[in-house]
């Protein structure tokens, strides 16, 4: 991976026109733990796989709820996630107390994707390691989109990020997932995680699902992931 004196700062551009730090930041998005988002009829769901250091360790949390309406999860450096979650959750505030309403999730994905740009052009700081996938609903409808380390930003219907999400993608391709209901949505998104594990099992324990349904972003509780889980069987 070394690239000699191109890849020494964020600011040394390639002879092939490239920022190397940018890509080892997205490198750093495809080695985390697999999450995936779809977007169905009347919903948007997140889904992501918990990792933990050792046996002995609690496993990091990737969903956060930003807002009322809103959530992220995150695959990379979970501790940069927790960075972004804190400046979208002070966006959030801001938008509330300036315009008396919930923050708009374009308006969320815009001030994230020029927090994540700006680390681009100064020598003195590193790109966050981090892609994050942004749920959440407004006046205009339904949003999920994602964000990668360089600032760009996509809303798509479903996208999966962090290692072995081709699987994912694969998976959810396969299917019209704009016409589903909720409960298809979480169905889909767990198989879709499924899908990532070497050993195929996923359990409560590993996994966490965000929903954004009647306008509300909330995390879904051990016991109805349970009952979803045992479907899936």
């Amino acid at each position: 991976m070394f690239r000699n004196q191109y890849d020494q700062d964020v600011l040394s551009w390639s002879p092939h026109g490239r920022l190397h730090q940018v890509e080892y930041a997205i490198e750093a998005v495809t080695q985390g733990s697999s999450v995936v988002g779809c977007k169905g009829s009347n919903a948007v769901v997140i889904a992501a796989l918990k990792r933990s250091s050792s046996e002995l360790a609690a496993r990091h949390e990737k969903i956060f709820p930003i807002s009322k309406n809103a959530g992220i999860a995150v695959s990379g450096l979970v501790s940069d996630g927790h960075q972004i979650a804190s400046i979208l959750r002070n966006t959030a505030i801001n938008s509330s107390f300036v315009y008396n309403r919930e923050a708009r999730v374009a308006h969320l994905s815009a001030a994230t994707a020029r927090k994540l740009q700006a680390c681009t052009q100064h020598a003195s700081r590193r790109p966050y390691g981090v892609g994050i996938l942004l749920a959440g609903s407004d006046e205009s409808g339904l949003h999920l989109h994602q964000l990668l380390p360089s600032g760009d930003a996509y809303e798509s219907e479903a996208v999966g990020i962090g290692s072995r999400s081709q699987a994912a993608r694969t998976y959810l391709e396969k299917y019209r997932l704009s016409e589903m209901s909720l409960d298809q949505l979480v169905q889909h998104s767990l198989r879709a995680l499924r899908e990532t594990c070497p050993d195929g099992a996923i359990s409560t324990a590993c996994c966490t699902v965000g929903v954004v349904h009647n306008s509300e972003f909330r995390v879904l509780e051990n016991a109805e992931m349970e009952a979803y889980l045992s479907e899936l069987e």
